[in-house]
Parts: structure tokens; C-alpha cells; sequence
């Protein structure tokens, strides 16, 4: 890791990010935002806050997706690997990954998606049934990764599991995605209030990421202290 440098932590969305702010507030030697949900804006706002930090050192963080049947709700990983639905990025940082472990995360591979994968039919076909990894599905950490590594910053990604293997999500959230490869979250609101079947799905969503967002908080303030 170089010497010299703050260690930038990268969110996608401001809840996220106000849970590690709450976990860690204004430490010394840390920055952090939120870049924007899904890879576009992940990237795009990975590599203008990374360019003005400079860090030594780069930790992804937030929620994901379990793709793997034994990943349970509030389970954090951490980036053994990381890769788009096709192809991988540069490996994180083993100097880093030790860490995480260290702090208690599972080793994880994460598959960064550009739509939602929102049926259980997706996610087994995201899994395949080839590999023994733990894996977990998001919309940001291969993007963050790319742009860390053009810079050569070592970085490590960290997910909270916010959803089972089995659990669906409603189906409209891949219609919601915009031009621009985020969630636009008016768009979610008025579909659901045109399917009220789905208000209980939701609820449980915005539970759960608050509660994952606080987990992996926490999580994030023991492992910089390790």
C-alpha cells in the first residue's frame, strides 16, 4: 500500500453512506462518498473522487445480492474476486482482503451486473452451478474496481447481504433502471402504487438497508481499526 494518502471509502447511495459516516465519523486519514448507483455512475463517480483524493488505498462498500443458497440476510463478504457478468477486473488487494477477513467477512466472488437481478431465476443463472465461491450480485463493485486499478490504488470490496438467493424482488425494478444505469427511485414509487403487492417487498427492503447499511458500518470501523 503506499505511504502516503488517505484511504478513500466508496458508497452508491447517500443511506449507505450516512451508516458509515455514522460508524465513522471524521476519522482521520479516511474520505468517502457516494459515487452513484450502477456502473456507469459508479465509475463515473469513482474516478473524479479518486483523481481529487489520491488515496493509498480504496474499500467499496454496501449492500448486494446473495446468489449463493447459504448466504444468509446481514452476512458481510468480502472481494476475493470481482468481475462483470463477462470478465474479470484486476484482483483486490490480498494485503487488504486479509484484513476484512480478519475483521470476519467471508471471502466472496462479487458479479456486477448493469440491470437488477430481481428473480430467483436470475440469480441461479447469474451462479451457474460451477464454482465452490461464495457469490453475491451488486451494480458497483467491478466499476469502482476498474477505476482503482487504472490508477493503481489497491482497493477491496466489502457487501452486505441485503437478499437471499431465494427471495424475489418485484419485477419493476428492472424497468426502473435509467438512461444513465441507476435505479430512479420515482419511477419505483409510481409502479408501486399501481401494484400494491409489492408495498410489503419494499418495506422490507428499505428495513433491511438501513439495518445492512449499519451492519457494514460497524463492520468497516473494526476492520480499520485492525
Amino acid at each position: 500500500m503506499a505511504d502516503a494518502g488517505p484511504i478513500a471509502i466508496l458508497t452508491a447511495i447517500p443511506e449507505e453512506l450516512s451508516a458509515v459516516r455514522r460508524a465513522i465519523p471524521a476519522a482521520a486519514g479516511v474520505v468517502m462518498t457516494a459515487t452513484g448507483d450502477g456502473p456507469k455512475r459508479a465509475a463515473s463517480g469513482a474516478a473524479v473522487f479518486l483523481e481529487r483524493h489520491r488515496p493509498s488505498a480504496v474499500i467499496g462498500a454496501g449492500l448486494g445480492g446473495g446468489l449463493s443458497p447459504v448466504l444468509a440476510v446481514g452476512e458481510i463478504v468480502a472481494s476475493r474476486r470481482v468481475r462483470f457478468e463477462v470478465g474479470d477486473v484486476a484482483n483486490p488487494d490480498p494485503g487488504l482482503l486479509e484484513r476484512a477477513l480478519g475483521a470476519g467477512a467471508r471471502p466472496a466472488t462479487l458479479i456486477t451486473v448493469h440491470r437488477p437481478a430481481v428473480s430467483t431465476a436470475a440469480k441461479s443463472a447469474l451462479a451457474g452451478g460451477g464454482s465452490d465461491d461464495l457469490l453475491v450480485v451488486d451494480m458497483e463493485s467491478a466499476a469502482w474496481a476498474r477505476e482503482a486499478a487504472a490508477r493503481g490504488i489497491p482497493y477491496v470490496v466489502l457487501r452486505a447481504v441485503s437478499d437471499t438467493a431465494e427471495e424475489a424482488l418485484p419485477a419493476f425494478l428492472d424497468a426502473a433502471v435509467g438512461t444513465d444505469g441507476s435505479i430512479r427511485r420515482g419511477e419505483v414509487a409510481r409502479r408501486a402504487l399501481v401494484e400494491p403487492s409489492s408495498w410489503g417487498t419494499l418495506l422490507r427492503m428499505r428495513r433491511r438497508l438501513h439495518d445492512c447499511s449499519t451492519a457494514l458500518g460497524a463492520f468497516l470501523a473494526r476492520m480499520l481499526a485492525s
